[in-house]
């Protein structure tokens, strides 16, 4: 990447778009241009010249290009690396707690009905939200935080299961026999049968919620809603776990075909895309880009801080996911990767022209958006 911050062309798949000293839409701010100063210069003294970043160490040569091995083990890893980075996001969080309550619920009932002998019913709630905004993620989260720290210790209190994409009744409980890595989790088409391998499964595993993501799919099945919610309702009675539902508003459909379930659950908590509009939510779109852009620098996927809380660039990273977290990652992770592709000596920051060419590269062909906001006015 050229850094020389005066007189650099901003080029987009080999199109000159305009330059970063004459083109205000695109020129980094000042710290930006600071920082890749300083950090280009190394420990040189202000009278060593500024280094070319593909100037050889030895004989004035410059260095072999990376072959293509060399360039895919650096995405690869680059690409691993981001995939662990993990931030605090408040609207994320919410549902983290909420889930657990009905974890730390269902264990509070558990002790009831050992004391009572009565046959309390076990917590169940849902969140309904647009495809992006962070559901999965915040599962997720859970299952690392209730992990187990010893590796011997193979106990699930979090389980996540994924509907499949067939929505069938059978697709819960083998759902939760996959998920737990038992032999056979696809043989039988009883449900009964397999709702009871699936109810020891989870005793054995010590599961205390169990979390089905994607169940608006089995609204693709108009006859299966009902019955679907026949089964949860006795998984409440029989089972010793909490449920939780994650879906699409397509999922109301399911639940609105069984009323006795949709009465039982609990307020789901709401998330929804950052509108930039609004005060709260605009700061809670720059704290989360501000704890990203640290958490690059922690895991030495960036050299320094690249700015991503200035408005000048975190407007645009708004504009290109609309305020929703998973096209956001996903274009951080493509311009953290091309940075690593070529290697080289030159810094490593996530600059507006790197953000301007991941757009190009996987936005705008993702159909997530259909201008680039770093380089482009939105289209009236």
């Amino acid at each position: 990447m050229t850094d020389t911050i005066a007189t650099r062309t901003i080029r987009i798949h080999n199109t000159t778009i305009g330059t970063a000293a004459t083109d205000p839409s695109i020129a980094e701010s000042k710290f930006m241009s600071d920082r890749i100063q300083a950090l280009t210069m190394g420990d040189r003294g202000p009278d060593d010249g500024a280094r070319a970043p593909d100037a050889a160490k030895d004989g004035g040569a410059a260095p072999a290009a990376p072959s293509p091995a060399e360039r895919s083990a650096r995405v690869g890893d680059a690409a691993g690396r981001f995939a662990t980075v993990r931030v605090s996001y408040g609207p994320q969080n919410l549902l983290v707690g909420s889930l657990d309550e009905g974890r730390l619920t269902a264990l509070s009932i558990r002790e009831q009905r050992a004391s009572t002998g009565k046959r309390i019913p076990m917590p169940v709630m849902r969140t309904i939200a647009e495809l992006g905004v962070g559901k999965t993620w915040a599962a997720e989260k859970l299952v690392e935080r209730c992990a187990p720290t010893d590796p011997l210790d193979k106990r699930r209190p979090v389980l996540l299961v994924e509907l499949d994409t067939s929505g069938k009744q059978i697709s819960l409980p083998r759902g939760i026999l996959k998920e737990l890595g038992k032999r056979g989790w696809n043989v039988g088409t009883d449900p009964e049968l397999l709702w009871v391998r699936a109810i020891d499964a989870m005793r054995e595993f010590g599961v205390e919620i169990v979390i089905f993501d994607e169940i608006n799919r089995a609204a693709r099945r108009p006859s299966i809603g009902p019955v679907i919610g026949g089964d949860i309702m006795d998984l409440l009675v029989k089972g010793d776990v909490a449920v939780a539902f994650l879906g699409t508003k397509e999922a109301n459909t399911v639940f609105n075909r069984c009323p006795p379930l949709k009465d039982r659950m609990k307020a789901p908590v709401v998330m929804k895309p950052l509108d930039w509009l609004l005060d709260d939510d605009r700061e809670t779109f720059i704290d989360f880009l501000g704890k990203m852009d640290a958490a690059l620098v922690d895991e030495k996927l960036t050299d320094a801080v690249s700015g991503l809380t200035d408005e000048r660039i975190a407007k645009p990273l708004w504009d290109v996911c609309r305020g929703r977290l998973r096209p956001l990652c996903l274009l951080l992770e493509e311009a953290v990767t091309a940075i690593h592709r070529d290697g080289g000596d030159g810094a490593k920051l996530l600059t507006t022209e790197v953000l301007a060419q991941a757009v190009e590269d996987l936005s705008i062909p993702a159909e997530v958006v259909d201008y680039n906001p770093f380089t482009e006015e939105k289209p009236a």
